[in-house]
């Protein structure tokens, strides 16, 4: 494993563990939800499924000659991705009456998510941005590290309802 993965592996297991003590602790379901999210994109971090899918893809479309025309699929899959992004974002605004901080970080958490599967389609424009190292770390890292950290935050911040 390389330092970015390292990092990813850090800021989502500690936001897994946090989500999991705010499940514990608060009557609002979605923190258990967003805990299996993090700890989700924990495993991606590690094994590079993303990777391994955009791998799958192109060698079944290569051989057929359909990669240098990729690009209306990668356009259809984008639009996909955000369509999905937007209704899973507006379903958070029922989570937002219920629990605030629950909804900033299952927006952080999902926004982690869509950036999993935007790698997955691979734009070599939007890669060469998230691959950039800053450091020892990718861009990318960094946006994992954000993210996370605000999911850390309203996890670690969310105390015991009362009944």
């Amino acid at each position: 494993m390389n330092p970015t993965q390292w990092t990813g592996v850090v800021v989502f297991g500690c936001a897994a563990l946090l989500c999991a003590r705010a499940a514990s602790i608060s009557k609002v379901g979605a923190w258990g939800w967003i805990a299996v999210i993090s700890f989700f994109c924990l495993l991606e971090t590690v094994f590079g499924w993303r990777h391994r899918l955009h791998d799958f893809v192109i060698s079944i479309i290569a051989p057929h000659g359909w990669y240098p025309s990729r690009r209306p699929f990668q356009a259809l899959l984008l639009a996909i991705l955000l369509v999905l992004f937007g209704l899973v974002a507006s379903s958070l605004l029922k989570l937002w009456r219920k629990d605030r901080k629950a909804a900033v970080a299952a927006f952080s958490c999902l926004s982690a998510l869509c950036l999993f599967l935007s790698e997955a389609i691979s734009l070599h424009a939007v890669d060469a941005m998230l691959y950039r190292p800053i450091g020892p770390v990718l861009a990318i890292g960094w946006m994992w590290v954000l993210l996370a950290s605000v999911t850390i935050f309203m996890a670690g911040t969310t105390r015991a309802r009362k009944i």
